[in-house]
């Protein structure tokens, strides 16, 4: 029996007609206005979710997420003794997060994406002083736009909660994502629109201190073992936007840390 109070809402949506040209036609695409070279802007805010050790807010243009970490918290059941703490990620995806309300595909992505973010925020945090012990991080995505772009996001928020729990680490990590089309040309910080033309796409977590790589997550075709070039290009594109997303998140945290500092002087007075 289906659950009566719950709305399901439409299955597809109808975009909105934002202008019409000259010619009368009606469109409902946002073309991209930015060079392909280029990436989006990026808001980050630490420290929303009160309830939480750490999190974060990120926007994106179209992307929208939140990430909570809670922990290191002891392990609940009686287990055989670890020498470094554990480190649980999931991201899931809200139902109106993608532009088809039930994708297929969805739980399959989610898996993907949870399962490469353990992988690329983990070497940044000194889980080796954290024994029998488990730290639970959390993405919530409230609206996609690429699922690559989405995806390095996600690094990037991740770690900003991580920060925002004060928990040991080693370096911060940041994000970023490329995408080759059947053009041939290379388009950073991909859209929806431009993931659909895409033959190749590139998704790396970056810590900029150390200058190391964390996770590179490549798929699709277009790319073959002959172009090595090509890939260290792709690669050093990618580790310049992690460096400036890098900026971004010092900001955020500076900005925190100034917040506790003014809350700490007028709880004195």
């Amino acid at each position: 029996m289906s659950e009566r109070r719950k709305t399901t809402g439409t299955v597809i949506s109808d975009v909105p007609v934002f202008f019409e040209d000259l010619n009368g036609e009606k469109r409902t695409k946002i073309e991209r206005i930015r060079p392909l070279h280029e990436s989006r802007k990026i808001y980050l805010k630490m420290g929303l979710i009160t309830k939480a050790d750490g999190s974060a807010y990120l926007e994106q243009e179209r992307i929208k997420m939140v990430s909570a970490v809670y922990g290191p918290q002891q392990f609940k059941k009686a287990t055989s003794f670890h020498s470094t703490a554990r480190l649980n990620c999931e991201v899931k995806y809200a139902s109106f997060a993608l532009k088809q309300r039930y994708y297929h595909n969805r739980e399959i992505i989610e898996k993907n994406m949870s399962m490469h973010l353990e992988a690329a925020i983990s070497p940044s945090i000194q889980l080796d002083i954290f024994p029998k012990s488990i730290i639970h991080v959390y993405v919530f995505v409230l609206e996609a736009d690429g699922e690559s772009s989405t995806f390095a996001a996600a690094i990037t928020c991740a770690s900003a909660a991580i920060a925002d729990a004060s928990i040991e680490c080693i370096d911060l990590v940041t994000g970023s994502a490329a995408v080759i089309n059947k053009k041939n040309c290379l388009v950073m910080d991909p859209t929806d629109d431009d993931e659909i033309e895409k033959m190749f796409s590139i998704v790396i977590g970056y810590m900029a201190v150390r200058d190391e790589l964390t996770e590179l997550w490549s798929y699709g075709l277009g790319l073959n073992s002959t172009d090595e070039c090509k890939i260290d290009y792709i690669i050093n594109k990618c580790i310049s936007m992690a460096s400036d997303y890098r900026f971004v998140l010092n900001n955020a945290i500076m900005q925190k840390l100034e917040e506790q500092l003014r809350l700490n002087e007028l709880m004195q007075k």
